[in-house]
């Protein structure tokens, strides 16, 4: 299932020149756009706001690295998933590969973010 982004034009601060197409012909907010939004928000310069960003992905990035969940009530929660070795293919060759076991974070997002967007939540 391919998920269509929302039109970010009607966010309130939202910089339409910080838009960009993705490969889905959808739009996207780049990180110059989130931290304007951000800015605008918590009604800060666009120095400390980004500064702020900064400090929110480093210390997500920080707590999953070392292994740990991040968890944050309505929004969503932030995991490190285990991922099995497995046989692969080639797609050239069609020779098999090995493909090593690995860790990637994963997102799940939580029942107020699901309302928020249109969604639906699974609760219960």
């Amino acid at each position: 299932m391919v998920l269509q982004p929302r039109r970010l034009g009607a966010v309130a601060g939202h910089d339409k020149k910080a838009d960009r197409l993705n490969r889905d012909g959808g739009e996207h907010m780049n990180k110059t756009g989130f931290v304007a939004v951000v800015a605008n928000k918590a009604n800060l310069t666009q120095a400390e706001a980004g500064r702020l960003v900064d400090a929110v992905l480093a210390a997500v990035t920080e707590t999953l690295a070392c292994g740990e969940d991040i968890r944050l009530t309505g929004f969503g929660s932030f995991e490190v998933v285990e991922q099995a070795a497995r046989t692969g293919r080639n797609p050239r060759t069609g020779q098999e590969i090995a493909i090593p076991a690995s860790k990637a974070p994963k997102f799940r997002a939580g029942a107020a973010l699901k309302t928020a967007v249109g969604g639906t939540s699974q609760e219960g």
